[in-house]
Protein backbone atom coordinates (compact mmCIF):
# COMPACT_ATOMS: atom_id res chain seq x y z
CA UNK A 1 0.00 0.00 0.00
CA UNK A 2 2.90 2.29 0.84
CA UNK A 3 4.70 1.95 -2.34
CA UNK A 4 1.26 2.43 -4.33
CA UNK A 5 1.18 5.14 -2.77
CA UNK A 6 4.82 6.48 -3.24
CA UNK A 7 4.07 5.59 -7.04
CA UNK A 8 0.86 7.73 -7.26
CA UNK A 9 2.64 10.67 -5.77
CA UNK A 10 5.77 10.64 -8.01
CA UNK A 11 3.38 10.24 -11.04
CA UNK A 12 1.32 13.13 -9.95
CA UNK A 13 4.41 15.02 -9.33
CA UNK A 14 5.91 14.61 -12.64
CA UNK A 15 2.81 15.00 -14.46
CA UNK A 16 2.45 18.45 -12.94
CA UNK A 17 5.85 19.42 -13.83
CA UNK A 18 5.42 18.60 -17.43
CA UNK A 19 2.12 20.47 -17.49
CA UNK A 20 4.28 23.90 -16.35
CA UNK A 21 4.53 25.08 -19.66
CA UNK A 22 1.29 24.83 -20.58
CA UNK A 23 0.29 27.87 -17.88
CA UNK A 24 3.53 30.02 -18.81
CA UNK A 25 5.74 28.86 -16.82
CA UNK A 26 9.17 29.73 -17.56
CA UNK A 27 11.49 28.97 -14.92
CA UNK A 28 13.61 25.89 -14.30
CA UNK A 29 12.65 22.47 -15.04
CA UNK A 30 11.43 21.13 -11.35
CA UNK A 31 13.27 18.21 -9.22
CA UNK A 32 11.10 15.63 -8.00
CA UNK A 33 11.07 16.86 -4.46
CA UNK A 34 10.09 20.36 -5.92
CA UNK A 35 7.45 19.29 -8.30
CA UNK A 36 5.87 17.87 -5.06
CA UNK A 37 6.19 20.14 -3.10
CA UNK A 38 4.60 22.74 -5.74
CA UNK A 39 1.73 20.34 -7.03
CA UNK A 40 0.51 20.17 -3.27
CA UNK A 41 0.80 24.34 -2.81
CA UNK A 42 -1.53 24.41 -6.11
CA UNK A 43 -4.06 22.04 -4.55
CA UNK A 44 -4.33 24.80 -1.89
CA UNK A 45 -4.53 27.74 -3.60
CA UNK A 46 -6.80 25.89 -6.44
CA UNK A 47 -8.90 24.91 -3.87
CA UNK A 48 -9.32 28.75 -2.98
CA UNK A 49 -10.90 29.40 -6.65
CA UNK A 50 -13.32 26.41 -6.09
CA UNK A 51 -14.69 27.21 -2.82
CA UNK A 52 -17.76 29.21 -3.27
CA UNK A 53 -18.64 27.23 -6.09
CA UNK A 54 -18.20 24.27 -4.45
CA UNK A 55 -19.74 25.51 -1.04
CA UNK A 56 -22.51 26.95 -2.84
CA UNK A 57 -23.69 23.58 -4.38
CA UNK A 58 -23.02 21.52 -1.17
CA UNK A 59 -25.14 24.06 1.41
CA UNK A 60 -27.92 24.95 -0.69
CA UNK A 61 -30.40 24.20 2.34
CA UNK A 62 -28.90 26.69 4.48
CA UNK A 63 -28.81 29.47 2.26
CA UNK A 64 -32.52 30.50 3.17
CA UNK A 65 -31.39 30.34 7.23
CA UNK A 66 -28.10 32.17 6.81
CA UNK A 67 -28.81 34.41 4.22
CA UNK A 68 -26.40 35.49 0.81
CA UNK A 69 -24.23 37.49 3.10
CA UNK A 70 -23.81 34.52 5.78
CA UNK A 71 -23.13 32.04 2.96
CA UNK A 72 -20.44 34.70 1.99
CA UNK A 73 -18.56 34.40 5.48
CA UNK A 74 -19.10 30.67 5.92
CA UNK A 75 -17.04 30.75 2.85
CA UNK A 76 -14.36 32.92 3.40
CA UNK A 77 -13.91 31.44 6.88
CA UNK A 78 -13.37 28.21 5.49
CA UNK A 79 -11.43 29.03 2.70
CA UNK A 80 -8.82 31.27 5.14
CA UNK A 81 -7.67 28.25 7.03
CA UNK A 82 -5.97 26.48 3.94
CA UNK A 83 -2.37 27.15 4.60
CA UNK A 84 0.55 25.13 3.57
CA UNK A 85 4.26 25.32 5.14
CA UNK A 86 7.41 24.13 3.47
CA UNK A 87 10.39 23.60 6.01
CA UNK A 88 13.23 22.12 4.04
CA UNK A 89 16.86 22.57 3.87
CA UNK A 90 18.55 25.83 2.36
CA UNK A 91 18.95 25.54 -1.39
CA UNK A 92 16.06 23.18 -2.34
CA UNK A 93 14.20 25.24 -4.30
CA UNK A 94 11.07 26.16 -2.19
CA UNK A 95 10.59 29.67 -4.16
CA UNK A 96 10.89 27.54 -7.76
CA UNK A 97 8.15 25.55 -5.87
CA UNK A 98 6.09 28.21 -4.67
CA UNK A 99 6.08 30.05 -8.31
CA UNK A 100 5.77 27.20 -10.36
CA UNK A 101 1.99 26.49 -8.10
CA UNK A 102 1.04 29.94 -8.40
CA UNK A 103 1.52 29.83 -11.99
CA UNK A 104 -0.65 26.77 -11.98
CA UNK A 105 -3.29 27.73 -10.27
CA UNK A 106 -4.18 30.90 -11.62
CA UNK A 107 -4.72 33.07 -8.79
CA UNK A 108 -4.59 36.92 -9.22
CA UNK A 109 -2.99 38.18 -6.15
CA UNK A 110 0.10 36.95 -3.82
CA UNK A 111 1.64 39.32 -1.02
CA UNK A 112 4.48 38.16 -0.62
CA UNK A 113 7.02 39.28 2.83
CA UNK A 114 10.66 38.46 2.97
CA UNK A 115 13.90 39.88 4.84
CA UNK A 116 14.93 43.12 3.02
CA UNK A 117 17.63 41.49 1.18
CA UNK A 118 15.75 38.23 0.63
CA UNK A 119 12.58 40.76 -1.27
CA UNK A 120 15.12 43.01 -3.20
CA UNK A 121 17.48 40.49 -4.63
CA UNK A 122 16.28 36.54 -4.68
CA UNK A 123 12.64 37.84 -5.60
CA UNK A 124 12.28 40.96 -7.00
CA UNK A 125 16.10 41.59 -8.60
CA UNK A 126 16.10 41.96 -12.52
CA UNK A 127 16.92 39.94 -14.64
CA UNK A 128 18.16 36.85 -12.33
CA UNK A 129 15.43 37.12 -9.22
CA UNK A 130 13.03 34.56 -9.34
CA UNK A 131 9.64 36.38 -9.91
CA UNK A 132 11.14 37.67 -12.97
CA UNK A 133 12.88 34.97 -14.10
CA UNK A 134 9.73 32.29 -13.59
CA UNK A 135 6.70 34.30 -14.22
CA UNK A 136 7.96 37.10 -16.76
CA UNK A 137 4.36 37.99 -17.29
CA UNK A 138 3.37 38.49 -13.98
CA UNK A 139 3.03 42.08 -12.44
CA UNK A 140 5.56 42.91 -9.07
CA UNK A 141 4.84 45.79 -7.13
CA UNK A 142 7.76 46.69 -4.73
CA UNK A 143 7.02 48.20 -1.49
CA UNK A 144 4.51 49.59 0.87
CA UNK A 145 4.00 52.82 -0.68
CA UNK A 146 3.67 51.16 -4.08
CA UNK A 147 1.32 48.54 -2.61
CA UNK A 148 -1.42 50.47 -1.12
CA UNK A 149 -1.23 52.57 -3.91
CA UNK A 150 -1.71 49.66 -6.71
CA UNK A 151 -5.23 48.95 -8.21
CA UNK A 152 -6.86 45.70 -8.55
CA UNK A 153 -5.91 43.62 -11.61
CA UNK A 154 -6.94 40.74 -13.67
CA UNK A 155 -3.27 40.42 -14.37
CA UNK A 156 -1.21 38.09 -11.78
CA UNK A 157 0.33 40.17 -9.44
CA UNK A 158 2.88 40.09 -6.41
CA UNK A 159 2.73 42.43 -3.98
CA UNK A 160 6.91 42.21 -2.34
CA UNK A 161 7.55 43.59 1.19
CA UNK A 162 10.28 43.31 3.48
CA UNK A 163 9.33 42.59 7.24
CA UNK A 164 10.14 45.52 8.63
CA UNK A 165 7.75 47.40 6.42
CA UNK A 166 5.22 46.10 8.92
CA UNK A 167 6.25 47.87 11.80
CA UNK A 168 3.94 50.85 10.36
CA UNK A 169 0.62 50.42 12.03
CA UNK A 170 -1.25 53.01 9.87
CA UNK A 171 -0.10 51.39 6.66
CA UNK A 172 -0.93 48.05 7.58
CA UNK A 173 -4.53 48.95 8.61
CA UNK A 174 -5.01 50.36 5.24
CA UNK A 175 -3.25 46.86 3.89
CA UNK A 176 -5.91 45.02 5.47
CA UNK A 177 -8.70 46.43 3.49
CA UNK A 178 -7.71 44.93 0.87
CA UNK A 179 -7.98 40.98 -0.22
CA UNK A 180 -5.16 38.90 -1.36
CA UNK A 181 -5.29 35.15 -2.88
CA UNK A 182 -2.33 34.20 -1.51
CA UNK A 183 0.03 35.28 1.40
CA UNK A 184 3.31 33.90 1.41
CA UNK A 185 5.79 34.10 4.23
CA UNK A 186 9.51 33.69 2.62
CA UNK A 187 11.47 32.52 6.13
CA UNK A 188 8.78 32.33 8.35
CA UNK A 189 11.33 31.01 11.15
CA UNK A 190 11.40 35.52 11.80
CA UNK A 191 8.10 34.83 13.39
CA UNK A 192 8.38 31.76 15.52
CA UNK A 193 7.76 32.17 18.84
CA UNK A 194 8.56 30.43 22.28
CA UNK A 195 5.89 29.38 25.02
CA UNK A 196 5.11 32.23 27.14
CA UNK A 197 6.89 34.57 25.25
CA UNK A 198 5.11 37.91 24.30
CA UNK A 199 3.52 38.41 20.29
CA UNK A 200 6.19 40.84 18.63
CA UNK A 201 5.13 43.82 16.51
CA UNK A 202 5.80 41.39 13.63
CA UNK A 203 3.94 38.90 14.45
CA UNK A 204 0.87 40.49 15.27
CA UNK A 205 0.86 42.19 11.96
CA UNK A 206 1.21 39.19 9.59
CA UNK A 207 -2.30 37.93 11.99
CA UNK A 208 -3.74 41.03 10.35
CA UNK A 209 -2.85 40.27 7.10
CA UNK A 210 -3.31 36.50 7.40
CA UNK A 211 -7.12 37.54 8.10
CA UNK A 212 -7.20 39.25 4.54
CA UNK A 213 -5.52 36.31 2.53
CA UNK A 214 -7.44 33.30 1.53
CA UNK A 215 -4.89 30.61 1.65
CA UNK A 216 -1.19 31.33 3.22
CA UNK A 217 2.24 29.86 2.38
CA UNK A 218 5.39 29.55 4.68
CA UNK A 219 8.71 28.83 3.71
CA UNK A 220 12.17 28.05 5.66
CA UNK A 221 14.96 27.05 4.91
CA UNK A 222 15.88 27.04 8.78
CA UNK A 223 12.95 24.36 10.51
CA UNK A 224 15.17 24.69 13.52
CA UNK A 225 13.54 23.68 16.57
CA UNK A 226 14.08 24.39 20.14
CA UNK A 227 10.79 23.43 21.09
CA UNK A 228 7.71 22.34 20.17
CA UNK A 229 5.82 26.06 20.79
CA UNK A 230 7.80 27.03 17.79
CA UNK A 231 6.62 24.98 14.89
CA UNK A 232 3.16 25.40 16.22
CA UNK A 233 3.46 29.18 16.49
CA UNK A 234 4.27 29.06 13.00
CA UNK A 235 1.21 26.97 11.74
CA UNK A 236 -1.08 29.34 14.29
CA UNK A 237 0.15 31.97 12.30
CA UNK A 238 -0.67 30.44 8.75
CA UNK A 239 -3.87 28.71 9.99
CA UNK A 240 -5.25 31.48 11.71
CA UNK A 241 -5.19 29.99 15.06
CA UNK A 242 -7.56 26.83 13.71
CA UNK A 243 -8.08 24.55 16.52
CA UNK A 244 -7.38 21.40 14.56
Amino acid sequence: EASALFTYEVEQAVNFAAALANFGWCGPRLRLHQADAARRMAEVLAWRLEVAATTAQSVPSHTESVGAGRLGDVVDAVSNRHFLLDADDPGMGKSASFLASVCASDIQSVLLVAPKTVADDTWCGKPNGEIFRCLPHAHIVRGMDATLKARESAQLTVFVLHYEELLNDKAVEKLTQRSFDCLCLDEIHFIKQRAGQEPTYRRDALEKLRACARTAMGLTGTPLVNELSEPMSLLQTLSQHAVQ
